[in-house]
């Protein structure tokens, strides 16, 4: 089989079952793990799909919201790498909040048992935080999303009115220099942008997957975030582009 061949039955393949394994494909296709990966890069260079690790994910242009497991597996060594040069920012006493994306939770692993108090929509990362005696743990409530097991509606926009932060971690589907910041889900776009409303410092934590991409549901834009969160496989002039509209810009290390 030609590699152009194999290469657009894999783009099929991930499209259909939303996610794959590298090992899964090499032995449908009888060829190299390594093999694999270069379909993978070569496919992920076109936008048909998104690497993850030891695998690849259909790519979110505006489609469906990933589930919980679908974003455990994704990007994982770029999100814990983000995780650690984000928690970082938070120290005693501070007032943070952080939304329900999967980077933001390998955040909420890393926090230290501190007096804090973290108000969250995001219900794995009140449960991980709940075993925590030094933190206050404040949840929205509203409407249980299965797919991203977190709180949405106007129950839980309305409970954030309430409140202000210091400190806002958050993630997105979608960025683009033009169209700004985006969701595939409408609820939890809405949730986004009420949370950006009532925080001093906004933290971006993203991967190069995210950029370039305009997603359903527009929450914000640049302008509203304070400190963009990355790792150091981001195209230069990205970041070039977030440091002239004057966004901080910090570089996590994959190397632990």
């Amino acid at each position: 089989m030609l590699a152009a061949e194999r290469q657009r039955e894999i783009a099929m393949i991930v499209d259909r079952e939303r996610g794959v394994r590298v090992t899964q494909l090499a032995q449908q296709f009888q060829v190299a793990d390594e093999t694999i990966r270069r379909d993978l890069e070569k496919l992920e260079a076109e936008g048909k799909l998104v690497r993850s690790h030891g695998g690849a994910m259909a790519a979110q242009h505006g489609g469906r919201e990933a589930t919980t497991i679908e974003r455990a597996v994704s990007f994982v060594p770029e999100k814990a790498a983000i995780a650690r040069r984000a928690v970082g920012w938070i120290e005693e006493g501070d007032t943070v909040m952080v939304d329900a994306s999967s980077t933001a939770l390998h955040l909420v692993h890393l926090i230290p048992d501190i007096p804090l108090t973290v108000l969250t929509n995001s219900l794995q990362a009140c449960n991980v935080l709940g075993e925590r005696k030094n933190i206050r743990v404040v949840c929205t409530g509203g409407t249980l999303a299965t797919a991203s097991l977190s709180f949405i509606g106007s129950r839980a926009e309305q409970m954030l009115s309430d409140y202000h932060v210091n400190h806002l971690f958050l993630s997105c589907t979608g960025i683009d220099f033009e169209f700004g910041l985006s969701d595939v889900n409408e609820a939890q776009a809405s949730i986004k942008e009420r949370m950006l409303a009532i925080s001093d410092h906004s933290y971006l934590l993203v991967n190069k997957s995210k950029f370039g991409v305009r997603s359903l549901r527009r929450f914000g834009t640049l302008n509203d975030i304070k400190t963009v969160v990355t790792v150091e496989d981001l195209d230069p002039a990205i970041i070039m582009e977030l440091r002239n509209l004057g966004l901080e810009v910090a570089i996590a290390s994959q190397s632990l």
